[in-house]
Parts: structure tokens; sequence; C-alpha cells
């Protein structure tokens, strides 16, 4: 692909006027791999953004095969690889490359297959692998293996190998040469490291200083290959340690985890033998505070009394935090796919959370009656806000670099969502059922307070009135138990659903 850029320049506004590139003219024939150097902040990687129709030039032309960067995004010819690999954690090795052909498969022809992918990068044996099993040189290698199944005619590569040490660095130069010579697309390589573009570029462009300017163009007439220095080490050694050393952590994580669950029973038994060591030594009378033991009786009493009330209560706590979460995701995920209404909406959603629950409550119990629905919408009252404040921000908190690379995919605004910001916002939605779910239990009862015939609210009122508190504290440890039991729940859920983020980072 020919690149061909005319009096361009660019500069950025926030927060204030900074010019980056300043009347650039570079013409780039097919096929050519170039190499673009020059001091930090030059505007190395803002040309190669503008390249990629991820920014828009303040002046000047660009154009690839005479299109502009958009139209050849569209056509998928434009391929992006940048600083970081951009891999979607909670996809295997296969996934990751399955995703990018999927989406390019209906504008691209002759694509190479995921294996064949893999194959040329030396990963067939890693299909199944996660990104975070992997080595930082293996996790380039998978994104070289994701850039090559979209069978584009321009590489732009913004110092893909800078994080990495130099033997894994000289490894993937020498594999980038290999891969790039059968089919010769053109290339533009940024980087830092003189050496590197000597080692790799048929040709190596220098920039000033801000703003950037072109101060050299040379043309490096060694033929291929190059002196490969540390490539001819072994590749499979470093990764197959890496993977067993993340089966050796995660199994240490695993038996961690287990020992906190085990640190909190123990606390919470301490802390009842000290209450009841302090009611026995003090001599509290019962209608101030009874000892566990008096609560635990009274639990075995009237076990018919608490376990129906438990099941009305619990009922009412799970149909309203279930309708306050789909709630709740469904209005983030409309005010993410259309921004222009968030503002409107989150001000509606804020005047009803600050909104007292005590005077809510009773409204919808004489609007509605003493029956179980003024409950279920009480409790979805109180969850919803949590949910959509945490998901909308999931939604929205996308990483650049994930970002960058599936609009060089040219992908949807569905598509992003779907592959892309929904997964990502797991874990927030996780963070916010951990809050909403406590909150649920204390919606229900403070409906059923005000106005029910059943429930563990009404149990507490009616011990509350008559001042028998070993049948409140009998409630309260119900509704604690159950709160427990809800956030281990969501805990355990949570790093099922959400395994990618139980690893470090390599």
């Amino acid at each position: 692909m020919k690149v061909e850029i005319a009096s361009l320049s660019h500069t950025f506004t926030v927060p204030q006027p900074r010019p980056a590139l300043l009347n650039l003219d570079l013409q780039v024939p097919s096929g050519q791999f170039v190499a673009v150097i020059g001091p930090s902040g030059c505007g190395k990687s803002t040309l190669l953004r503008l390249i990629a129709g991820l920014l828009q030039p303040t002046s000047g032309n660009i154009r690839l095969d005479g299109k502009t960067p958009a139209e050849a995004n569209a056509a998928r010819q434009v391929a992006w690889l940048a600083q970081s690999p951009a891999l979607l954690p909670w996809l295997t090795v296969e996934g990751n490359i399955s995703l990018a052909r999927k989406l390019l498969a209906t504008r691209l022809n002759h694509q190479i297959s995921v294996q064949q992918a893999l194959e040329r990068v030396g990963l067939e044996n890693f299909a199944r692998a996660y990104p975070f099993t992997l080595s930082g040189g293996m996790q380039q290698r998978l994104a070289l293996a994701r850039l090559l199944i979209q069978n584009a005619r321009l590489w732009l590569m913004d110092e893909p190998f800078s994080a990495l040490d130099e033997i894994t660095r000289e490894q993937l130069s020498a594999m980038l040469v290999d891969l790039w010579q059968p089919a010769h697309p053109t290339v533009l390589w940024v980087t830092h490291n003189i050496y590197e573009a000597l080692r790799l570029a048929e040709r190596v462009i220098v920039l000033s200083p801000a703003p950037g300017r072109i101060t050299a163009d040379l043309s490096i007439s060694l033929p291929y290959p190059r002196a490969r220095g540390y490539a001819s080490l072994s590749r499979s050694a470093a990764p197959g340690t890496r993977c067993s050393q993340s089966g050796i952590g995660g199994s240490r994580m695993n038996r961690l985890q287990l020992g906190g669950g085990q640190m909190a029973v123990l606390i919470v038994l301490l802390f009842l033998l000290g209450w009841e060591t302090a009611v026995h030594i003090w001599r509290v009378p019962v209608y101030l505070l009874p000892a566990p033991s008096r609560i635990l009786h009274t639990l075995i009493e009237h076990p018919a009394l608490y376990v129906q009330a438990s099941v009305l209560t619990l009922g009412e706590a799970f149909a309203g935090l279930l309708i306050g979460l789909l709630a709740g995701i469904l209005i983030a995920s409309l005010l993410t796919l259309l921004p222009g209404l968030e503002e409107g909406v989150m001000t509606l959603a804020i005047l009803l959370k600050s909104t007292p629950l005590v005077a809510i409550a009773p409204l919808l119990t004489i609007w509605l009656g003493f029956g179980i629905l003024p409950k279920i919408l009480i409790t979805a009252l109180l969850t919803f806000f949590p949910v959509l404040v945490n998901v909308l921000s999931g939604l929205q908190k996308t990483d650049s670099h994930h970002l960058e690379l599936f609009h060089s995919w040219h992908a949807s605004r569905g598509e992003v969502f779907r592959h892309l910001r929904a997964p990502n916002a797991l874990p927030y939605l996780f963070a916010a059922l951990k809050i909403s779910a406590p909150l649920a239990l204390i919606g229900a009862v403070v409906a059923e307070w005000t106005g029910a015939s059943g429930g563990l609210g009404r149990v507490m009122w009616l011990a509350y009135t008559n001042l028998n508190l070993p049948f409140l504290f009998a409630a309260i440890f119900i509704l604690a138990a159950a709160g427990m039991a809800l956030y281990r729940l969501t805990v355990w859920l949570e790093r099922r659903v959400i395994f990618w983020q139980s690893h470090p980072e390599p």
C-alpha cells in the first residue's frame, strides 16, 4: 500500500494548544519497511495515529492508495499494533485471534486460519491458554498472530517491543522480518532504538523535536537477514516455565483465599464469645442486651416463626435485587450507547436516590397496599443506584489501547459494546452487587417495618414495641447471616466469572 502525506500538521488543544507535527511531507512506496525515530514527544506516535485514522489532522492530507484513512480502515487494509498488545484477558489465545477473524471476516478475503497464524508465531501449543499465563514476549507474539489474521496491506506498529527484555526483543524482531517478507506489506515502525531501526528497516525517517518535521531520510541497503544477535536462542523454554509458574501461583492464591474465609469465621466466633462473656461478667439485663446463647435459644424455641418470616423477607429481597440489577444494567447500557441521555437520566437518578427511603416506603404502601409488591419496589429502588453508577463507570472506562484496536478493525458500536465494553464492566458489576445485596435486605426490612403482616421486619417491629430484645436480636442475627452468605456467594461467583483478575500480570 502506498502512503502519501502532504503538508500534515496536528495540534493538540487540551489543556492548551501544543503543536505535535508541522507541515510534514512523506511518500512511502508500497511494500517498504520504514522506521520512524526521533526524541520523545516529537510526534512519532501521533503520526501513526493520524495514518490509522485514530486522530484527525489539524491540516494536510493523508492518502493510502488514494483512499482516506477512514476508507482504508473500512476496507480492512490497515493493521494496528501499539506498545500494549491489547489482548482481551477473558478470551483464550485462540479466542483473541478468532474474535479478530470474526469481526473482519465479512470484509476480507484469503484470510489465513487461526491455527496457521499461531503456527507462524510459534504459539500452536498454547491455543487454549489465557493471556495472563503468557510471558510478555508470548503476548506480543499473540498480537503479531492477530495482526497476520487481518491480511492487511499496511502495518502500523508503535514500539510494540519496547517493554520487552533485550533477548526477547531480538527474537521478535527476527520473527517480524520473517513474517513481513512473504507478503511484503508496507510497514511504518515507530521506535526510539536506532539499532532496531537499522536492524529492521529499509528506510529510516528522523523527526525533529516537537513540532515534528522530517530532518533526515535515510535508505538502508543492507540485505536480509541482518545480524540476529540473540534471535537464535530457544523461544520455547521461557514460555513453558512461565505457564508452570502461573499454575503454582494460582494454587497458592486459592489456599490464601480459603485461609481468609476461615479467618472470617474465627473472628465472628471470637466476637460472639466475647459478647457472651461480657454479658455474664457484668450481669447485663436481658431487656438491655441478651446474650448470644439466649438469642439462640429463642431461635430454637420458635423455628416456624422465623423460617416463615425469613422466607418472605429473603424472597422480597431477592426479587427487588433482581429488578434493581436488571434496571441498572439496562439503563447503564442505554446511556453508554446513547451518551446524550446521560446527564438527564443521571439527574433523575440522583434526585430519586436523595429522597429518604422512610419517605418513599409509606407512600408506596398507601398507593399499592400492604402486599408484597411495594416491598419489592422499595428494595429495587435501594439497589438500583449502586448498580447504575458502577456498571456505567465500567462500560465507559474501557482501556484506550483496546478501543484503538477495535477502531482499527472498524468495529461497529454494537460490536465494541458486546465484545469489549460489556466484559470490561463485569468487575464493576460485581462491586455493585457486593453493595446492593446487603442493601436489598435492608430495603425489605424497612418496607416490612412501615407496613406488613409478615416478614422479619414485622417480627422486629413487634419485638421492639414489646421490648422483647431476644426476639429482636434473633431476627437481626438471621439478617446478618443472610447478608454474610450473600456477600460470600457474590465473591465466589466473582472469582469464577472474572477469573482473569485473580492472576497477576506477567
